[in-house]
């Protein structure tokens, strides 16, 4: 951290008319967004942070408020600061949680890769995802199932522009990593909340083929979107799933 803030310092201009402590926010926010400072990285103390930019203490406080105000830094008390992880909780951010009842143990559960490939914009995804019309979108496609039985029929939307080259990603790795955590380590974007709207429909056609059941089938359909840094949305996922003995389970 402090040599890449060092290399850095010449960004720092007081003939700016842009204050300095938001031309450091800037720069910080910049070594997050490049990956140099990744999540749950420790920020340089806010006294050895104005040294190495020579500005004052005050000045530092400004720009790490700002920062973790905006969703990129959070502050541990006695610990110090830190580039946000994802800071759901690791239980309740597995969205398919199936048990019969509660106080019962969670059924173990596989995912099974199908696809993944580029389309073009989708009027409804990109509104929702908060990007140009004409933007085009990775479709990723997988299937989780309990004791060999399909359970869950998932398809997620991201923004091409927002994470390259995800198609070359092994498909192992979307069947053995939760994509919350697949989108942290490979594009340090953590996700930082999230939203569910959720639906009794009939299965259509490719649901049903996936999940192996009737056409018109009653399912659960959850629509969500994941948000990171500055309440950025960036997955649409709709969710087909199947509930009966076993209910999903959600925890707030």
């Amino acid at each position: 951290m402090p040599n890449e803030q060092t290399a850095d310092l010449s960004i720092l201009n007081s003939l700016s008319p842009l204050p300095i402590y938001y031309q450091l926010q800037t720069i910080i926010q910049k070594q997050i967004e490049d990956g140099r400072l990744k999540p749950g990285d420790s920020i340089v103390p806010e006294r050895k942070m104005a040294e190495l930019y020579k500005v004052s203490v005050g000045t530092v406080r400004q720009a790490i408020a700002s920062l973790v105000t905006e969703g990129f830094l959070i502050r541990r008390q006695g610990k110090g600061t830190f580039v946000a992880g994802t800071t759901m909780n690791p239980d309740s951010i597995r969205y398919y949680r199936y048990l019969e009842n509660f106080g019962q143990p969670e059924a173990s559960v596989t995912w099974e890769f199908r696809s993944i490939r580029k389309v073009a914009a989708i009027p409804q995804v990109n509104t929702c995802l908060k990007i140009s019309a004409g933007q085009e979108l990775f479709e990723l496609k997988r299937l989780m199932s309990i004791a060999g039985e399909p359970s869950v029929f998932t398809i997620s939307y991201l923004p091409q522009r927002m994470f390259k080259r995800l198609d070359d990603t092994p498909p192992a790795l979307f069947g053995k990593v939760a994509l919350y955590k697949l989108i942290e380590q490979r594009y340090s974007l953590p996700t930082l909340s999230n939203q569910e709207l959720i639906a009794a429909i009939p299965a259509d056609r490719e649901a049903s083929e996936a999940l192996r059941i009737e056409r018109g089938t009653p399912v659960l359909m959850m629509e969500m979107l994941a948000r990171t840094y500055k309440n950025k949305p960036y997955e649409f996922r709709k969710s087909f799933c199947i509930t009966g003995t076993r209910k999903i389970l959600r925890e707030f």
